[in-house]
């Protein structure tokens, strides 16, 4: 299943907001931020699935087909 969505429908007040890139630092930064707020921001209910690392593939593929919103890709199995 792909979403569709009308940009035209949405209203003009909207702010849309895309990260393209990211830094190491800002992962060590986010890793930090969430440890610090685990009762406010429960990072096991944040994750939809876990694969290994020779899954990675079905893991973008299950992101993509949307049944899947966040994954966790373990490198070792």
């Amino acid at each position: 299943m792909q979403a569709a969505l009308d940009v035209n429908a949405m209203p003009r007040q909207t702010t849309y907001l895309a990260i393209l890139m990211a830094e190491p630092r800002h992962w060590l930064q986010a890793i930090h931020f969430l440890a610090a707020r685990q009762t406010v921001y429960p990072i096991e209910e944040i994750i939809s699935a876990s694969y290994a690392l020779d899954q990675a593939t079905q893991a973008m593929q299950d992101m993509a087909a949307f049944p899947i919103t966040k994954a966790v890709i373990y490198p070792h199995n």
